[in-house]
């Protein structure tokens, strides 16, 4: 009886320190940060030359949205972005191989192609709102594997050349009470208003979220 209860308990310990482990970490899991779709010629952008200091540096977990994990740099200026391609269960990677899930695979789609469109408005036309100075969205052999660290401290490499990612200024977050926005050209949209997705760089007010933008019809 007693090993019969010690085996129904493992389930309930694995789960109850998986939750721990999501709860410490904001969630970070090294997998959801990979390519999980092929080259697409429409994903290109282009960007100005990228100093090689800008990567050449550790990364330390810095927050964690709805769309993207934020890790800052040890030169406290740069931001380094990753995309969530999934929240729950498997892998787009993973679905496919089943031949099933195709709803689940095709909204993931959906999703990714809106983000990756915004983050390309994020650079052009609005850098200078955003302080967003580099985009890849396709895997490219170019990228280095840099280092990161999550909440707990955890060390985890990241190849870059597998995984989409923005480069960002660091931009401080608003004080308590400020209710200024920022103001974008009459053909771009942003359609998230919380007060956590504006900060101030160089004295100017910007966008620190850029996974909402939208070209207005």
């Amino acid at each position: 009886m007693r090993l019969l209860t010690k085996l129904l308990l493992i389930p309930l310990v694995l789960v109850s320190l998986d939750k721990l482990i999501r709860t410490q970490t904001n969630g970070f899991r090294i997998q959801k940060i990979y390519q999980d779709f092929p080259f697409n010629a429409h994903w290109e952008v282009e960007n100005p030359p990228l100093p090689s200091e800008r990567l050449d540096q550790p990364f330390r977990f810095l927050g964690s949205g709805v769309q993207f994990y934020a890790f800052l740099g040890e030169d406290e200026k740069t931001v380094l972005k990753l995309f969530k391609h999934y929240h729950f269960g498997l892998s787009t990677t993973q679905l496919r191989k089943t031949n099933r899930f195709k709803k689940t695979i095709t909204n993931r789609t959906k999703r990714i192609e809106r983000l990756f469109h915004s983050a390309k408005l994020a650079l052009d036309p609005l850098a200078e709102e955003t302080g967003v100075f580099y985009v890849s969205l396709n895997p490219k052999p170019q990228y280095p594997t840099v280092t990161l660290y999550d909440k707990i401290g955890i060390k985890y490499p990241l190849d870059l050349s597998k995984s989409p990612f923005i480069l960002q200024h660091y931009a401080c977050s608003l004080k308590k009470g400020d209710t200024a926005t920022p103001t974008l050209p009459q053909n771009i949209h942003f359609n998230d208003r919380a007060r956590r997705n504006f900060g101030t760089l160089d004295g100017k007010l910007v966008y620190i979220d850029i996974g909402s933008f939208e070209e207005a019809l």
